[in-house]
């Protein structure tokens, strides 16, 4: 399957399957909320089953109700088989299909909910590369 094409399945299928908020509140999630103005990546780690994927949306939820626009906010959990395994290239692909797809305002942040995405290997540079671009 074209690469383009296994983003476009997964993004329509995505689009009617968002994650929720939900669980236990975290107190973490309230020390995280004011980093959430700022231009920053945020890292969210810990031992498994901690609660991490819950402390990210629970942050969504958190800009859903400040009214950030449901398409600038976007959810992936890399463990999802789907969508698996992924390499850099994968990602910029994902990154244009995503707009393509969605009409997301572009004046408003864009927020980024990677889960699991230490399975993509030197996604930290990716990442550098689209933060001081300010994409």
């Amino acid at each position: 399957m074209d690469p383009k094409e296994k983003w476009r399945k997964w993004l329509y299928e995505w689009k009617w399957s968002a994650p929720a908020s939900g669980g236990i509140s975290r107190e973490k999630t309230q020390e995280i909320i004011p980093w959430l103005k700022e231009k920053h990546i945020i890292t969210v780690s810990g031992i498994r089953r901690s609660g991490k994927t819950t402390i990210l949306f629970q942050l969504m939820e958190h800009l859903r109700k400040q009214k950030t626009p449901q398409h600038n906010l976007c959810y992936i959990n890399f463990d999802n088989p789907q969508i698996s395994p992924l390499s850099l290239s994968d990602l910029d692909i994902f990154m244009e299909t995503y707009d393509e797809i969605f009409e997301r305002n572009k004046k408003k942040p864009l927020y980024l909910f990677f889960d699991e995405i230490q399975n993509i290997p030197n996604f930290e540079k990716w990442i550098k590369e689209k933060y001081e671009k300010n994409v």
